[in-house]
């Protein structure tokens, strides 16, 4: 029983995230008519580490090594910097359903460019999730 209940928890957690994620958009434009792109990333950076910091309270962690903490640096650098700073740009220039209707083809652009630089071979997993 105690797996079906976190069978239901994780697909409610899921779909909770999808539809934040979607009202994201429509939250940002509205924000937007207050606030210049940038006052709005360190607002939502802000937040968004409070409740990092407070997880990290109640977790013990194993500490990075210093090539680990380059690569995550690095990562970090893309997802979530860059990838915020150009949304949130955007999004002060062009509507939240085109806004969004861009960055819903990531997942088919990341499928191209991994077959096309690491030689990764398309599976119809891959297919099923980018429909």
């Amino acid at each position: 029983m105690s797996s079906d209940k976190n069978t239901i928890i994780a697909y409610g957690a899921l779909v909770l995230a999808v539809i934040f994620w979607g009202l994201s958009f429509i939250a940002s434009k509205i924000a937007l008519q207050s606030f210049t792109p940038f006052t709005l990333i360190f607002i939502r950076f802000s937040t968004a580490s409070l409740f990092f910091g407070l997880l990290l309270l109640k977790k013990t962690s194993r500490p990075l090594s210093r090539k680990s903490l380059k690569n995550l640096l690095l990562l970090a650098l893309f997802q979530p910097v860059l990838y915020f700073f150009f949304e949130t740009y955007v999004l002060k220039y062009t509507s939240a359903t085109k806004t969004s209707l861009i960055i819903s083809t990531i997942p088919v652009t990341v499928l191209l460019l991994s077959v096309i630089f690491l030689k990764e071979k398309v599976r119809p997993l891959n297919i099923a999730g980018i429909i």
